[in-house]
């Protein structure tokens, strides 16, 4: 539960979703299901999908990057990835979601 509570308070800050305090409050998106992506969503809660630190944070490359052997097969990576994400959008998962629910009854 503590996990999630840093994931929303992290998503309220960037507005993707609105933050009531007290009783009867909560989280709500602000937006409609359909304009979040899976990526964005990700990107938001973790900080980024790069599976390498020299794609992190926008310090693209390392003082070795010119000569480096294996930076291709990353980026092309992080872009696969980033795109096979971003392809998704919570609206996607809900109903996949719902289906699966509907099938189990």
């Amino acid at each position: 539960m503590k996990y999630l509570e840093n994931i929303l308070s992290s998503l309220s800050r960037v507005e993707m979703v609105d933050a009531t305090r007290g009783k009867g409050g909560g989280y709500r998106l602000s937006k409609s299901p359909a304009e979040y992506s899976a990526g964005e969503i990700i990107r938001m809660a973790e900080g980024g999908l790069a599976m390498v630190s020299c794609l992190r944070d926008d310090r693209h490359g390392c003082e070795k990057a010119d000569q480096c052997l294996s930076l291709p097969l990353w980026e092309g990576l992080d872009k696969v990835v980033s795109e096979y994400l971003d392809s998704y959008s919570l609206a996607d998962l809900l109903e996949k979601e719902l289906a699966n629910a509907q099938a189990r009854t």
